[in-house]
């Protein structure tokens, strides 16, 4: 073995031993903490991408054709394309796929979906765009609601009543280009629409 050889393996070994020691002590959580399986174990599911934060709408059709048999069940799963923190803990970590809060329309399926850049504030109260280091997309998965899923959805509260000149209606426009955004990997471009309807 020539000198260089052992100086840089002598180096490669020094530096293993400084990040092995360096690391403490690690610990995982109980066995509770986890779920028996993958919500992604069973069924059908499909994975699509974002690029852009906002409200995202998926035609009942475009469903159809991406093998829902019943659109009306679909429902988003996943985290959104936010980066998440570098310390993991008990208060912020969830193990399977959560469900991200969506609204079946006439329609579609209308959901609100992170991309990949967030806003954050400094000190001075500037505001600043903030990526994801580590992807350009957001991922999410569309699959078919179990019968718990739907009994856990969040219902709308409050009590119809008078208006007192308050707006009944609003414009929901769904943007082709973001639309287009929503896609099955690989890319298959969906369609956008507008559509006017009266508030809950």
């Amino acid at each position: 073995m020539n000198q260089f050889s052992l100086k840089s393996t002598i180096t490669a070994l020094v530096m293993l031993a400084a990040v092995t020691l360096g690391c403490g002590t690690a610990s995982a959580f109980t066995a509770e903490t986890y779920a028996a399986s993958s919500r992604l174990a069973s069924g059908h599911w499909v994975k699509i991408k974002t690029t852009q934060s906002g409200m995202h709408m998926i035609p009942a059709s475009t469903l159809q054709r991406w093998g829902f048999s019943d659109p009306q069940r679909v429902r988003v799963y996943g985290y959104g394309g936010q980066q998440i923190s570098d310390v993991l803990s008990a208060e912020n970590y969830v193990d399977d796929l959560p469900m991200t809060m969506c609204e079946w329309t006439p329609q579609g399926l209308v959901f609100y979906a992170h991309g990949p850049m967030t806003w954050t504030s400094n000190s001075q109260g500037r505001w600043t765009y903030k990526p994801n280091f580590y992807s350009t997309g957001a991922y999410y998965f569309l699959g078919e609601a179990t019968d718990d899923d739907l009994a856990r959805e969040t219902r709308r509260t409050g009590s119809a009543g008078a208006t007192d000149g308050a707006a009944t209606t609003f414009t929901d426009v769904a943007s082709p280009r973001l639309a287009r955004s929503i896609s099955p990997c690989p890319t298959v471009p969906t369609t956008g629409c507008g559509y006017r309807r009266p508030l809950p």
